[in-house]
């Protein structure tokens, strides 16, 4: 909605009156959700060769959930698409913000610390100056971002940022919002920056404050988070010694109503969601805080198969599940999955009897247990009673004879699949 008057081409006085109508449906109608996506920092011109090295910063200013993913960044007369990182998180809450990137990997070189939300797109950002723009599903602009190269930041490690529509050069605060002027400390001569125009919602009044230099305490929460209901989630809190000889005090609070104290923490949410995590940490007179959110999902997962080798079992969610602290059960056995076990979305995966412990016996009941030790997938194996039932066999206790028409029956599907897939085989082939 910002700088709209600098264009006069039709496709914009088009846009400019799609969006004076959608204002004028949104006065009339009840209030809801709004939508606003702004550009807050632009890094278009690094030293030395940029080729791949630039990014924008963005923030969700409106009331809703973004699927930033279905969105677009219009550069160089183009709407570039912008997609997850591999594995990433598509969606921008309220408050958050992302870093669009033009080369992930170069991006990640360059910025080894940082760990908020990160997207990816195709684009080459002028080194002289231009207009971009984000826009919505429908090509509508949310925010324009104009400069020029007399505004600063030209490989001098600054960046752009914006702040109530004016642009100015201010040291680089990718992913917590627009920095201060850089200042001189008159006491100690070390040079700080204060992100002083951030919207944050944390109890106290300190400032979110990011280290350039040594001796200045700061503290990190860490990177946004996945895990699942009821699932153990460590924290730690990453700092930086201040020039105080105190030991640090580090206060954590979930987003949930709970609170700990301590550098190393773990908590487990209840219910699915996304929580805001807040990190206070003191030392002597100094104080730093520290924001970062975790997303916690309903884990969706059935034990899918169960045979004489392996057990099979399905994450049947859209996100990936950490099995820490969870546990295989039978009667008589427990097997605790190991740190980081983690279960792909939609994709089977077997886990050898040899390493579990798990003996498949017939009638014999495997358990899938949470960490809190609750089942939430359960596989029966059937009696040589259901089996005989099922094949007809006229010696219903004896087993050997169970397996032995169980055998039958699985050569014969292998033959029938084999005679399925030459057909289809000559199926397709008939269709070329």
């Amino acid at each position: 909605m910002h700088g709209m008057w600098f264009f006069v081409s039709s496709n914009s006085i088009y846009i400019m009156y799609k969006k004076i109508i959608v204002s004028f449906i949104f006065l009339c109608a009840p209030l809801v959700g709004l939508a606003q996506v702004d550009i807050t920092e632009v890094m278009y011109d690094l030293e030395g060769s940029d080729g791949g090295h630039e990014w924008i910063e963005i923030f969700n200013s409106g009331s809703e959930q973004i699927a930033i993913t279905e969105w677009k960044f219009f550069e160089a007369n183009t709407n570039h698409r912008i997609s997850a990182v591999e594995g990433g998180i598509e969606t921008i809450t309220p408050g958050e913000y992302a870093v669009i990137a033009d080369n992930i990997d170069k991006f990640n070189a360059d910025n080894p610390t940082y760990t908020g939300l990160l997207f990816d797109s195709a684009f080459s950002l002028s080194n002289t100056g231009e207009t971009i723009i984000i826009r919505d599903p429908d090509l509508v602009d949310s925010d324009v971002f104009t400069y020029t190269s007399d505004i600063g930041a030209k490989g001098d490690g600054q960046s752009l940022h914006k702040v109530n529509g004016v642009v100015s050069a201010r040291v680089v605060s990718l992913g917590s919002g627009v920095a201060s002027e850089t200042v001189i400390g008159t006491t100690t001569g070390v040079i700080s920056e204060v992100n002083a125009a951030v919207l944050s919602s944390h109890s106290s009044s300190a400032p979110l404050t990011k280290v350039v230099a040594k001796k200045i305490f700061s503290a990190s929460a860490g990177r946004h988070r996945l895990a699942s209901e009821n699932a153990p989630v460590q924290f730690d809190a990453d700092y930086k010694k201040g020039k105080s000889n105190m030991s640090p005090r580090f206060v954590w609070s979930f987003g949930d109503g709970e609170t700990l104290i301590g550098e190393r923490v773990v908590h487990a949410y209840q219910f699915a969601g996304v929580y805001t995590v807040v990190l206070n940490a003191y030392q002597g007179n100094d104080h730093s805080v520290s924001r970062t959110k975790i997303t916690i999902v309903e884990p969706k997962v059935n034990i899918t198969s169960a045979t004489r080798e392996y057990v099979e079992i399905t994450n049947s969610s859209k996100h990936e599940l950490n099995l820490n602290d969870w546990m295989l059960k039978t009667k008589n056995t427990t097997f605790k999955f190991p740190t980081d076990t983690i279960l792909e979305p939609e994709v089977p995966v077997k886990f050898p009897n040899k390493i579990t412990g798990i003996l498949y016996n017939f009638g014999k009941k495997i358990a899938l247990h949470n960490p809190l030790n609750h089942a939430l997938a359960l596989y029966s194996v059937p009696t040589v009673k259901e089996i005989n039932e099922v094949l007809g066999t006229t010696t219903p206790n004896n087993p050997e004879d169970t397996v032995s028409r169980v055998t039958e029956l699985l050569q014969k599907l292998s033959v029938l699949e084999g005679a399925l897939n030459e057909l289809r085989r000559i199926y397709i082939g008939s269709q070329e």
